[in-house]
């Protein structure tokens, strides 16, 4: 594997001048500094990455400054206190500098999180004599396509490493080791001790995955779904949920909502698209979590929007809404319908629409059009503004306008009232009775 590395690491060079004057910035300031990481495995399997780990035997600061501002890239702290930092350059490569964690690149290689990542390769050395530092068979893993584990101690040293074993096992296509899938199982209520925000970004990979099903089988085999979301509703069944999701990957798919290509990268990108949360929002439904506003809020930092969006999804329209669907209404009424679901009702109709026997999916795209033709700043207009209805309710009218302006628009979606005329008769008759 080593001439198919260096074919790779050659093509990556040529095609990158900015990172050939970071390899003449190392070799002249005599720094020892050594590829490492999952650039290391990517050019081992021919795949071209964008993100590229450094590893240096002293501070590489004053490295990764020097070499910004020559190529007009932006450096920025990843981790003041353990000199870990970041360079971005225009073309979107990122590369990442860091001393190593310990004495030793062997010793280093010992502490990173599987085999197949802990691949390094000197930039110090001359390219010819050059060869891959490999203590833990990762090239050997690599091709059996097994991920283990680097010791008894990477899920302990950063318990994230475990979702991204199952980010790996699925966007990699490989197979946990007895060993790895004992460790994940014993060590799953470690994850609950990691910040929010990074298991929102690992599970948001995770979920942005071509096979979601999968992934989710694997959070649910070691452990993880139950040690991130807690027990699980009564009717939870995990063969349904899991056929629900490959089906509604399936027909996103049709759909054109298609999973990222860029799940295994590091960069920004959004993760939580709307593929990401109907995903999530099926899981969440199977499962039915205790507390889910909590669960999103504290154990998945997720923004206000995508919270209210997934709690929304969880319900259902009534029989009677679905029942007014394939009736014969106007564009109005058909409005009127989609703004009766709440929270972003042009996403919930989509969701109902995705998920398989819920909705037609045209039919859906034609409720949508009305919404769309009919909404402004996403609500549809009513009848009777509050002024009219004030100058008709006994005083003080107070709370009770936003009441009637509902039950007006639950008229119309009966088909009682189809005008502002109507509207102002109906509330006259309703405020006499």
């Amino acid at each position: 594997m080593m001439d198919t590395f260096k074919q790779a690491f050659l093509q990556l060079t040529s095609s990158l001048p900015a990172f050939n004057l970071l390899l003449e910035l190392i070799r002249r300031q005599q720094l020892e500094a050594w590829l490492v990481g999952g650039v290391v495995r990517d050019l081992l399997r021919q795949r071209r990455s964008s993100d590229i780990d450094l590893a240096t035997a002293a501070d590489p600061t004053a490295l990764a400054k020097q070499w910004a501002r020559q190529v007009n890239g932006r450096w920025f702290w990843l981790d003041p206190q353990r000199l870990q930092s970041r360079v971005l350059l225009a073309n979107d490569l990122t590369v990442d500098f860091a001393p190593l964690r310990a004495k030793t690149i062997t010793e280093d290689q010992y502490l990173r999180d599987f085999s197949i990542n802990s691949l390094a390769f000197p930039l110090h050395q001359d390219f010819s004599s050059a060869a891959l530092l490999d203590p833990l068979q990762g090239q050997e893993h690599l091709r059996q396509n097994i991920l283990q584990t680097c010791s008894k101690q990477s899920f302990i040293d950063d318990p994230l490493r475990m979702l991204k074993g199952v980010r790996h096992a699925v966007t990699l296509e490989m197979q946990l080791t007895a060993t790895t899938l004992r460790q994940l199982q014993q060590h799953a209520a470690l994850i609950k001790k990691v910040a929010g925000e990074r298991i929102r970004e690992e599970l948001g990979r995770i979920l942005c995955a071509g096979s979601c099903s999968s992934a989710i089988k694997l959070l649910i085999d070691t452990g993880l779904l139950a040690a991130l979301f807690g027990p699980a509703g009564p009717a939870w069944k995990k063969s349904a949920a899991l056929k629900a999701l490959q089906a509604l990957e399936q027909q996103m798919r049709l759909a054109g909502l298609q999973p990222s290509a860029q799940v295994d990268s590091t960069q920004k990108q959004e993760l939580y698209s709307q593929r990401t949360l109907f995903l999530l929002a099926s899981l969440l439904k199977s499962y039915a979590p205790q507390n889910l506003p909590e669960i999103l809020h504290q154990q998945l930092r997720l923004s206000r929007q995508q919270q209210r969006l997934l709690i929304a999804l969880q319900n259902e329209p009534s029989t009677d809404w679905f029942s007014l669907t394939t009736g014969s209404i106007d564009g109005r009424r058909q409005a009127l319908l989609v703004e009766q679901l709440g929270y972003a009702p042009d996403k919930q109709l989509l969701y109902l629409a995705i998920c398989p026997n819920i909705l037609h999916y045209q039919r859906a795209l034609e409720l949508r059009q009305s919404f769309i033709d009919h909404q402004q700043l996403g609500r549809i207009p009513d009848l009777l503004s509050g002024e009219l209805i004030r100058d008709l309710l006994p005083r003080p009218a107070g709370q009770q306008i936003g009441l009637w302006q509902q039950r007006i628009k639950a008229a119309e979606i009966a088909g009682e009232i189809s005008s502002a005329e109507q509207a102002g008769n109906f509330l006259k008759e309703q405020i006499s009775i």
